[in-house]
């Protein structure tokens, strides 16, 4: 499956193999980032301000929400986390266990899934904003606008070690090569 969030405020998910429409669907900010829950079941969006919620990939019959704030949403989806930075990334991890957010905010947030009230950790190193997380195994890396790219135990939110500046320009985005281990910074 792939799932793409539009500027316009709409949610795409295709078949991969074919790049048939899924389905489509209202979201009610404009996404940052996207990414699936380990059964893809549900895709997790996160968005400019700081929401994150997640949607069933079948349709749904259920539509509208009392969000965060406490306002009454048309649009379908569950509110999982919300902060009052900017969402840039979100990630599931490979065991399915934690959400792991992003934001503009030097952090990374790591909440259980799909309890995401309950906050695991915050994972403090960045002197700017976390643009991208990968994950290897039972490691996630993160990178940003310091051009760092760090490594995380996410259970106690220590960095377990981290580059050199890469460049004067930012990182912004982060790619693990699973088949060669190699890790691949934009």
């Amino acid at each position: 499956m792939l799932a793409v969030g539009t500027s316009t405020k709409v949610a795409l998910i295709l078949d991969a193999t074919n790049l048939k429409l899924r389905r489509a669907f209202r979201i009610p900010k404009a996404p940052t980032s996207v990414c699936f829950s380990r059964d893809n079941a549900h895709v997790i969006i996160g968005d400019r301000a700081g929401h994150v919620c997640r949607y069933t990939v079948d349709a749904n019959e259920k539509s509208g929400y009392i969000d965060m704030n406490g306002e009454e949403c048309d649009c379908e989806g569950e509110p999982l986390t919300s902060t009052i930075s900017m969402v840039l990334d979100v990630a599931i991890t490979n065991d399915g266990r934690f959400l792991l957010s992003a934001d503009r905010d030097e952090k990374i947030r790591v909440s259980r899934y799909p309890q995401a009230f309950v906050v695991q950790s915050f994972c403090l190193g960045h002197d700017a904003y976390v643009s991208s997380l990968a994950q290897s195994g039972t490691r996630v890396f993160s990178c940003g606008g310091d051009g760092v790219v760090h490594e995380w135990d996410i259970q106690n939110g220590q960095s377990v070690a981290h580059s050199v500046k890469l460049g004067d320009e930012p990182s912004r985005k982060l790619c693990i090569l699973p088949l060669v281990s190699k890790i691949s910074v934009v």
